[in-house]
């Protein structure tokens, strides 16, 4: 029920988001990983991973982790394609992610990028989101990555 940074590379400007270090645990549905692994499951599973983390939704700023919040941003991963969170672990970083479909079994991976929110517009959201969608294709099956990204 909870996602887990294995991988943290940091960029070379001088304006640097870090939004997670490496072992850092978030709930699923919080962060941009975190929200495409949980957008990948199935509704019921959703439904059991919002439940059992209870209280712990309460420690995010704003109401974010209310259930029927996440369950919102469920439903944009999923018609985007891609998870986007602002704000919600850092104020002031906006997360692009997408999960890593197996062939067969659950969604246990995911790749994301963040960034200073005041960097991105909608333009550059979708270039990094197309960005990830194109390294996932690289190390994926085509059939799973093609249902998360929409595209063949």
């Amino acid at each position: 029920n909870e996602g887990v940074c294995l991988l943290c590379v940091h960029g070379s400007t001088a304006l640097r988001a870090v939004p997670a270090e490496v072992g850092q645990r978030v709930p699923l549905g919080m962060g941009s990983a975190s929200l495409a692994i949980l957008s990948a499951l199935e509704d019921d599973e959703i439904a059991r991973v919002i439940s059992s983390l209870g209280a712990r939704l309460d420690l995010f700023p704003g109401g974010t982790g209310k259930p029927d919040r996440i369950l919102k941003r469920v439903q944009l991963t999923r018609r985007r394609g891609f998870a986007m969170v602002d704000g919600i672990l850092s104020p002031g970083i906006t997360g692009v992610g997408a999960a890593i479909l197996p062939n067969r079994g659950m969604t246990q991976l995911a790749i994301s990028v963040a960034a200073v929110s005041s960097t991105l517009n909608r333009k550059g959201v979708e270039k990094l989101a197309g960005v990830i969608s194109a390294a996932i294709r690289g190390n994926a099956a085509p059939t799973r990555a093609a249902h998360l990204t929409g595209l063949p």
